[in-house]
């Protein structure tokens, strides 16, 4: 996997950090240079509407952007011969630098993400950020790649939501420890986010509740109590040993729904996502992008420089392509795609007729005027390339298979159009949050 998200990020150039955000209909997050969440660029943490911008449901402020901004993720190790190391992101109230090479930003319609890495002399860490178009959930992927023998691997994340203070000027939540989750909840809506997280093996994240929790030592020693108070959020990953060169992978959720345990129940279900893209096909079942729901087995090949049936081959089966490497596609003349030894100025070859694709029979004289009947017509010996290799019908259909649980909590307001968020030009989809977010400031201000 690792090597799919260095090869797909190498194309791409940097991410400016006004660049540096997500967006669905209801949820927008700013992404920090260090991978913590928050963009000072853009004056964003988290704004949520559960409804969206025509529900009855307000957007009471940004959740996290308020008093101390504090978002978490940090990490330590040990080496098989005994030494540790920490690092923590959570500029800029932490100071460090920390920061991601981000490498590609995606937005379509079914995700919107951020794809980076960092190079420490501990280890080679990649990130990825995925907001999902549909439902209000953020998956945070980290792949380790230690420069030595590991002994021990901790990461954890804890986040300070204030979704109250706008209203009721408190910056305490109704904070709910579950199996697998933690959530913290406004006590005037309900509106609630959660985490959770867990290995790639499944192993579930411990959660805990704790006050200004920096590093994975102190979120493990964390004994903030659930009910109502300014406690924090955090989840825990503990992983054993991990060899030199090898790679461990650990997946964080954030979900946002109405009532903590709802929101708690969505970011465990979330983290057995396997297709994100929903297009129902998963990486372990041959998608080669699965953040390109157009990019898939089986799927149409396009002229776009991907592979998007990811059979190794770019651009083959389609007009523009040049299927059979002689220089020439089919739209530049070339009247036998699968033949390399046709195209417009070739040779004459044996056994083959019209090798030049010139439309007149090698050998024979070009008659002004002449149809062609008594010699070549111009067509080819074998089946002529029709520049497609599947009706674009046959497409696979959105799978229902990576959905969040029928049974579980019900996500309210989900716009079933998607995001139209883009970087430059009109304003952003979810410009509309941001604006909210301000005028609430404004008044608190005056």
């Amino acid at each position: 996997m690792r090597v799919l998200w260095l090869m797909a990020a190498a194309a791409f150039a940097d991410v400016p950090a006004e660049d540096r955000w997500l967006g669905n209909a209801n949820l927008a997050a700013g992404v920090n240079a260090d991978g913590s969440f928050g963009n000072d660029a853009l004056d964003l943490g988290f704004l949520w509407d559960p409804d969206g911008p025509a529900g009855p449901m307000p957007t009471t402020g940004d959740l996290m952007w308020v008093g101390y901004r504090w978002d978490v993720w940090g990490w330590d190790w040990r080496t098989d011969g005994g030494e540790e190391g920490e690092q923590s992101h959570a500029a800029p109230h932490i100071d460090n630098d920390h920061a991601i090479d981000w490498t590609r930003r995606v937005d379509n319609d079914a995700v919107a993400a951020l794809l980076g890495s960092m190079t420490t002399d501990a280890a080679a860490v990649d990130v990825r950020i995925v907001m999902l178009k549909r439902a209000d959930v953020i998956l945070h992927d980290l792949h380790y790649t230690p420069t030595e023998d590991w002994s021990r691997l901790r990461v954890g994340r804890t986040v300070d939501p204030d979704q109250d203070y706008w209203l009721l000027e408190t910056y305490a939540t109704t904070n709910t420890l579950g199996a697998d989750w933690v959530s913290a909840e406004s006590a005037l809506d309900e509106r609630a986010v959660a985490l959770a997280g867990r290995t790639a093996d499944g192993s579930m994240a411990t959660p805990g509740l704790c006050s200004w929790c920096d590093t994975p030592a102190a979120m493990a020693d964390g004994a903030g109590e659930p009910g109502s108070g300014d406690v924090h959020p955090n989840v825990l990953l503990s992983l054993a040993a991990i060899p030199a060169g090898e790679t461990a992978a650990v997946r964080f959720a954030y979900a946002f729904a109405v009532g903590g345990e709802a929101a708690g129940l969505m970011a465990v279900d979330a983290l057995a996502i396997d297709d994100l893209d929903d297009d129902g096909v998963g990486p372990d079942e041959g998608d080669c992008d699965d953040l390109d729901p157009t990019t898939h087995p089986g799927a149409t090949e396009r002229f776009d420089g991907i592979d998007n049936d990811c059979d190794g081959a770019v651009d083959e089966d389609t007009l523009e392509g040049d299927d059979d490497g002689d220089g020439f596609s089919e739209a530049e003349g070339d009247c036998d795609d699968t033949d390399p030894s046709v195209f417009p100025g070739a040779d004459g070859v044996d056994g083959v007729t019209n090798a030049d694709c010139d439309g007149i029979a090698d050998g024979d004289t070009a008659v002004p005027g002449d149809t062609g009947e008594a010699g070549d017509t111009g067509a080819t010996d074998g089946p002529t390339d029709t520049g497609v290799n599947a009706d674009p019908s046959d497409d696979d259909a959105p799978s229902e298979a990576n959905d969040l649980d029928a049974d579980g909590p019900i996500v309210i307001g989900k716009q079933p159009s998607g995001c139209t968020c883009s970087s430059g030009g009109s304003a952003p989809a979810w410009g509309w949050l941001v604006l909210a977010g301000l005028l609430h400031r404004r008044r608190r201000a005056s």
